[in-house]
């Protein structure tokens, strides 16, 4: 592959400069498992791991102020639970909607 220019490096170090690394560390029969998800979902593991903490602080938003950090997300998206990722929550839990 050939070198890459100076714009290109410029170009590279521009976009990632809005960007912070976040280590995580798991063990590797743990992280073959993301793995395995992302890709069968289509998306990378940063994708997913993105993904799984918008998730959470979604959640942890409708549990009200007191669980949870009221500071607005960066991100514009944030992903919340499919009909069908509730009725499989409901399903292993074992708890039937309350109907309004």
């Amino acid at each position: 592959m050939p070198e890459k220019t100076v714009a290109q490096k410029k170009a590279q170090q521009k976009y990632m400069e809005k960007f912070a690394v976040a280590r995580v560390r798991m063990n590797k029969d743990r992280y073959e498992l993301v793995q395995a998800h992302a890709e069968a979902r289509g998306e990378s593991v940063n994708g997913f791991i993105n993904r799984a903490i918008d998730n959470q602080i979604s959640q942890d938003r409708r549990k009200g102020p007191s669980e949870a950090a009221q500071a607005p997300l960066e991100r514009e998206k944030v992903y919340l639970p499919s009909e069908r990722e509730k009725g499989q929550e409901t399903a292993q839990n074992g708890v039937t909607a309350k109907e309004d």
